[in-house]
């Protein structure tokens, strides 16, 4: 096991900026958390680049900043929504592959109380392999991470995923 660090932990530092702090530690595995969209883009996607390479560190992951919106942007009823938000995660999933990472890591829904959809619905289902599918594109694994404020918070949501979706994989955050 290799322990690694993730840029968010050192928000509101610009990536770059995280990446130096990193390799000042001595750690040399990272995840790299876009806090922004135009840091999937020249020239920022670049200098993040950069300073990957000088600081002599390996992305094992990237992370979203739109984390906090899957849920509306995946999984509702407007599928025009659902297709502009693949075609961002496209741009995501090409940044990743880009910085040499290995995995995507993904919150899901938030949790909202009352679960008003009686579980994971088909729709759902099939967007998780679409975007499995998608990331696999790209030379990504995608993970389901388990988050507090998300369904993935609870063990059986996460069952529920783990027995229609066997090619997900996990993210365990502690």
């Amino acid at each position: 096991m290799r322990l690694g660090i993730s840029t968010a932990c050192f928000y509101p530092l610009p990536v770059e900026q995280a990446l130096d702090a990193i390799g000042s530690l001595g750690l040399r595995t990272v995840e790299v958390f876009f806090n922004t969209e135009s840091e999937y883009f020249e020239p920022l996607l670049s200098e993040i680049e950069r300073h990957v390479q000088e600081n002599g560190l390996e992305v094992c992951s990237i992370h979203p900043y739109s984390a906090a919106n899957e849920g509306i942007l995946l999984f509702s009823e407007y599928t025009r929504r659902t297709e502009d938000a693949f075609a961002q995660y496209r741009r995501y999933f090409a940044a990743g592959q880009r910085l040499g990472a290995r995995y995507f890591t993904f919150h899901g829904e938030r949790r909202m109380g009352v679960d008003t959809d009686g579980g994971i619905i088909d729709r759902k289902l099939k967007v998780y392999h679409r975007l499995i599918e998608t990331a696999a594109e790209y030379g990504l694994t995608f993970t389901q991470e388990n988050v507090a404020w998300c369904r993935s918070a609870d063990p059986g949501y996460l069952r529920t995923l783990y027995e229609n979706i066997p090619e997900l994989r996990c993210t365990l955050d502690f």
